[in-house]
């Protein structure tokens, strides 16, 4: 496998890895990226923006964003609920609220993590 390494990726030199089942995977991906072109330039941006955030302690945001005019569902106890992205916040049931998690609170009367409430994170219930 190094030698197909050395063949298909002359620029680089494979890495020193014990695992075979991890080197194939990597060689698959590298190969991979060389026919359909690797990462995008937004996926690259983002990655360096991780990296420069994660050097300084910086708070990493890994949640998608929610542009304005996105409706979110969830059905909670047989009732579905729907939230719309709104300037300024999110909008249920004419009003609207600082975050999902106000939300998913005024919902459930308990607490819950908006965003895994909604399923943008993790598991919901």
């Amino acid at each position: 496998m190094r030698s197909l390494w050395s063949k298909r990726l002359p620029r680089s030199y494979p890495p020193n890895l014990k695992s075979p089942e991890i080197f194939r995977g990597l060689l698959g991906s590298k190969l991979r990226a060389l026919v359909e072109g690797g990462l995008s330039g937004a996926a690259r941006k983002k990655l360096r923006e991780i990296e420069a955030k994660s050097k300084t302690g910086e708070k990493i945001d890994f949640l998608p964003r929610l542009n304005i005019g996105v409706r979110l569902e969830r059905e909670y106890k047989g009732v579905m609920h729907e939230v719309d992205v709104v300037e300024g916040g999110f909008s249920h049931q004419g009003t609207t609220y600082q975050s999902l998690s106000e939300v998913a609170r005024a919902i459930t009367g308990g607490h819950w993590s908006g965003p895994r409430f909604f399923g943008l994170k993790g598991n919901s219930s």
